[in-house]
């Protein structure tokens, strides 16, 4: 019998093992933008823990990390790798540095990680300043996938780019969806032959939070949030009930306007952002909460659009984790469905089974910092996210052979089990054992902090 991990683990991801599903079904279609602009998030190897132990089949990077790419070896999950905006113009420049690319970037990890797309470029099409590689992107996709013909893997790994909701210059009633016309035939229509012949996906990011934050008196809220109760939209015979079915829809619309209805479509990017600054409007827990819930939901059950229904569209989440050091404002650092310590910004089954009303509330929005020593207010001791995993192994082992009722929430079976991993477990070992011994050490693998780590049923006892 399996087990739900739901009501284990706040982030509900595993309902059945891993690898379970099989090539195709729902489960198969959500994946996570993995990013990694931030100075404290754990490492590629934990990281790829904290990935199986969520029961994620599908990752997306915004590059060819060699640490991360090894990392996710043998892991049963199924990677895109980036082609970054700034190399697009050597790629496109000779085959035989598409050539050297691939030979980097893809054959020193393939097939043991199993790299299925190349996204060449994210957004080029919303920086003017980038249109000089906007005329380099076909000639960059043509010459890397020469090379994987040469490899014999170009019916294996994908090529495609990546583009945001800007390139339509109409979208609403989204029949009308039509591509800009400085990219629509120079550019899009291409590609989108290109995709056609090689049986690619075409990749978009799409983002019903900037749209309705934009005009929220005219979109309400409930219609971004996928709210059943939302109004209905109608376009023509079609009704809408939701402002992500519309933009996708919008898409769809603009590439039959070019003869290309028969695209694979993927939305590459898309999210909520779970804070933000002051004056920036509805970025909170709870409705990240609610918007990715549902869009897991409707993904997993495959639902498809008004236009497309019972379609499979593949999706991923933006973010895995909150990001420091992206630059812009607040809601830039904040579209993580994890803090950068690993633990869940909010509860989320990525199996989709969960409905609503089966989740606990979610929390008011709390302080991330993190503090070095205690203060009189509540702390607790974790484990750090940058530290060795054979010392938090070594430390944790310690504690256990030392006091095991330290560990005994985290056997198999009981409340702090799952998430499955070293820096989970060590977390609330050493948080046992500081609440007794007042020191948060263990070798230099803990940290105090002001963010209370527990979830579920799995509580941490405070310094207070």
């Amino acid at each position: 019998m399996v087990v739900p991990l739901c009501v284990l683990l706040h982030i509900c991801i595993a309902v059945n093992p891993p690898g379970s599903s099989t090539p195709g079904s729902g489960l198969d279609q959500i994946g996570v933008n993995y990013g990694r602009v931030s100075d404290n998030i754990p490492s590629p190897n934990q990281t790829v823990e904290l990935l199986k132990s969520m029961n994620v089949r599908l990752v997306k990077l915004f590059d060819a990390n060699p640490q991360v790419l090894t990392a996710l070896s043998n892991s049963s999950i199924r990677v895109t790798i980036m082609v970054p905006n700034e190399i697009i113009g050597a790629v496109a420049s000779s085959q035989s540095s598409a050539d050297d690319w691939i030979a980097q970037s893809v054959l020193p990890y393939y097939p043991s990680t199993q790299i299925i797309v190349i996204v060449v470029g994210n957004e080029i099409f919303s920086y003017p300043a980038l249109a000089q590689t906007w005329q380099q992107l076909m000639p960059a996709i043509e010459n890397l996938h020469r090379s994987l013909q040469s490899h014999n893997l170009d019916d294996r790994i994908k090529i495609t780019t990546s583009v945001a909701g800007d390139v339509l210059a109409a979208s609403y009633p989204p029949s009308v969806g039509r591509f800009r016309p400085d990219i629509r035939d120079t550019v899009l229509k291409p590609l989108l032959g290109f995709l056609r012949t090689t049986r690619a996906p075409f990749y978009i990011n799409l983002y019903p939070y900037f749209a309705w934050a934009g005009n929220p008196v005219n979109i309400s809220l409930g219609y971004a949030l996928f709210d059943p109760a939302a109004t209905v939209v109608r376009d023509g015979k079609l009704r809408y009930t939701n402002l992500l079915d519309a933009m996708t829809d919008a898409t769809f619309s603009a590439m039959e306007d070019l003869g290309f209805d028969d695209v694979e479509l993927g939305i590459s990017e898309t999210g909520w952002p779970n804070a933000g600054d002051e004056n920036e409007r509805g970025a909170t827990r709870s409705n990240a909460a609610t918007y990715n819930r549902r869009l897991v939901r409707k993904v997993v059950e495959g639902r498809g659009t008004p236009k497309r229904p019972n379609s499979a569209i593949e999706t991923f989440i933006f973010a895995l984790y909150n990001e420091n050091l992206k630059p812009g404002p607040g809601i830039e650092r904040h579209w993580g469905l994890l803090y950068p310590d690993g633990r869940p910004v909010y509860s989320i089954d990525l199996t989709g089974r969960l409905s609503d009303s089966q989740y606990e509330a979610v929390p008011e929005p709390m302080s991330v910092a993190v503090v070095n020593s205690s203060s009189s207010s509540s702390s607790w001791c974790v484990a750090r996210p940058d530290a060795d995993t054979s010392s938090l192994q070594r430390e944790l082992d310690r504690i256990c052979s030392q006091n095991p009722s330290d560990c005994a929430a985290i056997q198999d079976g009981q409340s702090c089990f799952y998430p499955n991993t070293i820096i989970a477990h060590a977390s609330y070992a050493f948080n046992r054992r500081w609440i007794r011994e007042n020191q948060c050490s263990f070798s230099s693998t803990a940290a105090l902090t002001k963010i209370n780590p527990s979830y579920g049923s799995c509580i941490f006892p405070s310094s207070n």
